[in-house]
């Protein structure tokens, strides 16, 4: 399942190479204002003819009707898409349209909607995968008042800022690891799965306190691999035209079933055991003084009590359910065997209900983040080794602030502004997603448009962000952009609205990524420290990294990277 990122439209790619820009669009930052004349939704500029035929016309601009690829091309489409129609259009997609908007005025306007509902649309083979399993859905996979009721009680622990400083000393730990094996192996053959397993040991402890061993394990593997046919299967659903998965198995509904619920069945066991490590401590009075020395999200969740009986209610499932310490669980015929008193208790005055409820909140952060990681993680390196000047300019800041200490922590990581800036510049050039997705919920007069309830607009952030009307020399890996210092020939800082709407690689608003303070720590930390022990290069002297798409932006090819030990990189 996907999470802690949104899920938009069918997948998209990009070249880190210019985008063709009509002159026509290039003339003038601000969106031009309408004459006060409302048009129809029908009078929306975008493909016709052929091209909008329900199902099909989307697919007839790509192979085997076009040289273009769905998966690599799909951005030069859209961009022929604005150049021809503006920065507001309308594609076939199914059955229905999907608008695209192309200019931050616009997506303005549209983020300032009132939502109340916050719908979303999913594939078939998500809908018909929670018809045929009767288990509670994943939290990016609900919409409305049923997101809302498990959302909220998450927020506390996963997106106010004391939760980056309670995750980062347990990422940290799995950081100096990672550091020790590359001090050994001194390359990472195929990065993005080095880092990927960097990533799930990340989510693992952040989950359940736990390491799962998969940095010197080559067992773990087979997780990777099935958190991988997870997010290909998505991928497939995502760009069928038809919903067939609803009245019949298909070869990829059947393997996403399978590996999803063996995902469920792996978290639920981890979670039973921290689940039985926590009563444990309970028991023989240590918890206290456990809890002190380190943060447990999962205690935090269980104990906090943010969910009323009401809410509660809609929590219960076939994979738990019951009550506090001394009720006994109503057993379900799904997880019959796996279930036992022991765990109803957890901890004193929780509810096995809460633990429900985790178990959807964890999913999702292992099926999005650990892809999303690996690949965020290894293009901002990749971004550092094809400028050796930036990253001699990190390594700068990073020695001047914690030098050649082993830990970092939360105070220094808040201070090394230009390693978020790095951070922040890789994001725009390879934007983790194309856009995102927005479903006003009463009909909205935008750009002069009559827009229809219900209708799904996708606000296009991968068009804006490598726009040169927003960000001058867009495919350069400039992060002075970011600092309060910069350059202001490589940046449109008197265009007030770039910096809020169009970077924004963790979303914007109540649905943006719930796992980003765990997400931020383990980028900041992997990149400081890789590069504070390493000067990171490409080898025979690569000059780009082409991109595809698996949900999110990955390279084409594998990535290989060089690490030449600093100086001080051995003397920690």
């Amino acid at each position: 399942m996907k999470s802690v990122q949104k899920i938009i439209v069918p997948l998209q790619s990009h070249f880190r190479s210019p985008l063709r820009r009509s002159s026509s669009i290039a003339q003038t930052t601000a969106f031009p204002q309408t004459d006060g004349n409302v048009k129809t939704f029908s009078e929306l500029p975008g493909p016709t003819g052929i091209h909008d035929i329900p199902y099909l016309g989307m697919a007839l601009h790509f192979k085997p009707f076009t040289k273009y690829e769905i998966l690599d091309d799909f951005v030069e489409v859209m961009t022929s898409f604005r150049e021809k129609y503006g920065d507001i259009f309308k594609v076939r997609a199914g059955n229905k349209h999907v608008i695209h908007v192309c200019h931050p005025d616009i997506a303005d306007q549209i983020y300032k909607l009132p939502y109340k509902e916050n719908h979303r649309h999913f594939p078939g083979m998500i809908e018909a995968f929670y018809k045929y399993n009767d288990i509670p859905r994943a939290l990016s996979m609900r919409s409305g008042k049923d997101w809302a009721k498990l959302r909220t009680p998450s927020n506390e622990h996963l997106l106010k800022p004391k939760a980056m400083a309670n995750f980062t000393p347990l990422i940290e730990r799995v950081a100096n690891d990672f550091i020790e094996k590359l001090k050994k192996e001194l390359q990472m053959n195929d990065a993005v799965r080095e880092i990927s397993k960097y990533a799930y040991e990340c989510v693992g402890i952040a989950s359940f306190n736990k390491r799962y061993g998969c940095l010197n394990d080559s067992s773990q593997d087979e997780m990777l691999d099935l958190l991988n046919t997870i997010l290909k299967t998505l991928q497939t659903a995502f760009l069928m035209p038809f919903d067939i998965n609803r009245y019949y198995k298909t070869k990829t509904y059947r393997e996403f079933e399978q590996t999803f619920l063996h995902l469920q069945e792996f978290l639920k066991k981890n979670m039973e055991e921290q689940i039985l490590r926590l009563n444990t401590m309970r028991d023989d009075g240590t918890l206290k003084d456990y809890l002190q020395n380190e943060y447990n999200f999962l205690y935090a969740m269980l104990s906090g009590g943010k969910l009323p009986p009401e809410e509660i209610v809609t929590l219960i499932s076939d994979l738990h359910t019951g009550a506090v310490e001394g009720v006994s669980i109503v057993k379900s015929s799904f997880y019959l065997t796996l279930i036992s008193d022991l765990h109803t208790g957890a901890v004193e005055g929780v509810s096995i209900v809460k633990s429900s409820f985790y178990l959807i909140l964890i999913s999702d952060l292992h099926t999005g983040a650990v892809e999303g990681l690996g690949n965020g993680i290894t293009f901002v390196l990749c971004d550092l080794a094809l400028n050796p000047d930036k990253q001699e300019t990190l390594y700068e800041e990073i020695t001047q602030i914690v030098g050649d200490k082993s830990v970092i922590g939360i105070d220094a990581l808040q201070k090394m502004s230009y390693l978020q800036a790095c951070i922040k510049e890789s994001q725009r050039i390879t934007y983790p997603f194309t856009g995102m997705l927005r479903i006003p919920e009463s009909d909205v007069t935008i750009a002069g448009y009559r827009i229809p309830k219900g209708t799904n607009i996708n606000i296009n952030h991968k068009m804006m962000s490598l726009d040169g009307r927003f960000f001058p020399q867009p495919t350069k890996f400039l992060p002075e952009r970011w600092t309060r210092d910069g350059n202001t020939d490589v940046i449109d800082k008197g265009y007030t609205n770039f910096p809020n709407v169009i970077v924004k690689p963790f979303g914007l608003g109540v649905r943006s990524c719930a796992g980003v303070r765990v997400a931020k720590p383990a980028m900041m930390l992997s990149v400081a420290k890789i590069i504070q022990n390493f000067e990171v290069s490409l080898p025979n002297g690569e000059k780009e990294i082409k991109t595809t798409r698996l949900l999110f932006p990955t390279p084409k090819v594998p990535v290989n990277l060089c690490l030449k030990p600093r100086q001080s990189s051995y003397s920690n």
